[in-house]
């Protein structure tokens, strides 16, 4: 019973990320690479802006946006 649980919450997490990881490639170009650099290759908000020749309060400001619309998409009210 319990095996069986953690198999369930185990495969639902795995929808949830791939639900996630859709919802980032439908972001434009540059939050996409923005959550890529965050997210997955653990780059500060310095390190990105930077490499991108932006400034940190871009890269804070596009990480909200795509935050709001992950959100929004993945977890719909």
């Amino acid at each position: 019973m319990e095996k069986d649980r953690d198999f369930q919450r185990k495969e639902n997490l795995e929808e949830e990320l791939k639900e996630i990881w859709a919802a980032i490639k439908r972001l434009p170009d540059m939050e996409q690479r923005i959550m890529q650099m965050r997210y997955s290759q653990g780059f500060t908000d310095q390190e990105i802006a930077m490499r991108l020749g932006i400034s940190s309060e871009d890269v804070r400001k596009s990480v909200n946006r795509a935050r709001a619309y992950i959100k929004e998409s993945v977890y719909p009210k």
